[in-house]
């Protein structure tokens, strides 16, 4: 079984035997009996590894240069409040796969996962229980990414029925590569950072990229929009910060819903 290991065992009646022992997680060869344990002892360069499903009650702190990821099969339960993992400083989460319970209509936001600077979240699964045709209330978003974080890898996971995979704060930089998203609301990115969309590929979603204000004036999309569609399975993206209509870009054409649209849009427009 998945985090079984042989122990000698002397039970105090003089008899001695061997007896097999679960453990929650493993670095190398040394197991712990929780994941809490696990990250602990970890030093830089290290792989946790999950050997048992674990639900998340209260915020996991991966250390710097620690890399977190589970045996196949092996699931997450993440916490209905608060943040369930915070990275840093070349910290990683690789092949979790993470289930956020559904949370009804609570507008409180829930982000499974907190990133700030030199940070990597990739090959993971999140699934939760937003249902985006009934214009579910829920806040719940797979990542959030701090404020003036740079160096961010979100890479070739899988997110599905969360409200948004992810809400990046101002002043970021990083890349979003090769993800699939469906069921929400898509990814929200403040205008003053500037991650860069690559790669990544839709099924249904209320829009697949939106540029919404922030207390960082800017907007470093403005001339990207089409660009941004057209690298990213021909994403539908929302400009929020054009003028009084919103400018929507998909299959890398610009498109216009009112007449106050169709003028930012064309103000907008790059030649060629």
């Amino acid at each position: 079984a998945a985090g079984a290991k042989l122990e000698d065992n002397t039970d105090g009646s003089g008899i001695t035997g061997t007896v097999v022992k679960e453990y929650a997680a493993q670095i190398g060869e040394i197991g712990y009996d929780s994941l809490q344990e696990a990250v602990e002892n970890a030093k830089a360069d290290d792989v946790i590894t999950l050997l048992q499903n674990v639900e998340i009650t209260s915020t996991i702190t991966i250390p710097a240069d620690v890399t977190l990821t589970a045996e196949e099969g092996v699931t997450v339960t993440a916490s209905t409040s608060g943040h369930s993992f915070s990275l840093s400083n070349g910290s990683k989460l690789d092949r979790l796969t993470i289930e956020l319970p559904d949370l009804g209509q609570s507008t409180t936001p829930v982000n499974i996962v907190y990133m700030t600077t030199g940070s990597t979240v990739q090959n993971c699964e999140f699934t939760g229980g937003y249902t985006l045709a009934t214009s579910d209330g829920e806040t719940s978003r797979g990542i959030e990414v701090a404020s003036s974080a740079t160096s961010i890898v979100i890479t070739k996971n899988t997110f599905t029925n969360l409200r948004q995979p992810a809400y990046i704060n101002d002043s970021c930089t990083g890349t979003i590569s090769g993800n699939h998203v469906d069921g929400t609301r898509g990814w929200v990115v403040c205008g003053s950072s500037n991650m860069m969309f690559t790669g990544n590929t839709f099924g249904q979603n209320a829009v697949d990229i939106a540029i919404i204000s922030s207390t960082t004036p800017g907007n470093n999309y403005a001339d990207q929009l089409t660009q941004i569609s057209e690298n990213n399975d021909g994403a539908l993206v929302e400009d929020q910060l054009q003028g009084a209509g919103n400018i929507h870009v998909q299959d890398g054409v610009l498109l216009a819903g009112t007449e106050q649209e169709l003028r930012d849009a064309l103000a907008a427009a790059q030649p060629g």
